[in-house]
Parts: C-alpha cells; structure tokens; sequence
C-alpha cells in the first residue's frame, strides 16, 4: 500500500494503532542501526563475517557477496577478501551467488570474539 504524504499525516494524526505501528516499526529500526553502528565501530569484520555465516542457518546461503557487505556495512570488496581468505582455509565453499560452510566448527570459534 502506497499512502500520500498528506493521507499519511492525517493516518498518523487519526489512528492509535496505526501510530503504534509507525512509531514501533521505526523504533525497531532504529536499533538496529545502532547496533550495526556499534559492531561496525567496534568489531572487526571477519569476526561479523563468521557470525553472519554461522547464523545463516542450514549451512548454505544463497547471497551475493554485496548483499553480505550491505547487511554488515561493510563494502564488498572487503568481504569478497575476507571470503576467499575462508574459503583458502577450508571453512567454506564458494559458487556464484551461492555460499557453503564446510566448518561450521572453525567458523563458530571465530563469531564467539563479537
């Protein structure tokens, strides 16, 4: 649904669950920028990196290396060197687009630095 400015003001102004919602969504939204603010200020990135993969479920992402970058705020070209260097040391296996952990063990010892 796409709302007009001023039909949005007038929701706002109207509605308390809608308003709820608004507010409640931006809320959320908000902290996580303020958490990927923290981490990218304090964390390093292959520690980000292995959490991410760890905690991209089954084993197998389907994601492009900017898509990865874009979710930690990072650039790409960063987490395509960070990748390959996994990669080299076994931990995972890469195809176009797609992403395989092969230890998920290694991986894990690394995320628990974050």
């Amino acid at each position: 649904m796409r709302l007009s400015h001023s039909a949005f003001n007038q929701r706002l102004a109207e509605s308390d669950v809608f308003r709820r919602f608004v507010f409640g969504s931006f809320g959320t939204r908000l902290a996580s920028l303020m958490l990927l603010f923290e981490e990218v200020t304090f964390e390093r990135v292959d520690v980000r990196l292995a959490s991410y993969l760890v905690q991209a479920g089954d084993g197998e992402l389907n994601a492009t290396h900017q898509m990865i970058a874009t979710e930690l705020g990072s650039a790409r070209e960063v987490i395509s060197r960070h990748l390959k260097e996994f990669e080299r040391r076994g931990w995972l296996e890469m195809q176009r687009g797609r992403i395989r952990v092969r230890n998920r063990h290694l991986l894990e010892q690394l995320a628990r630095r974050l």
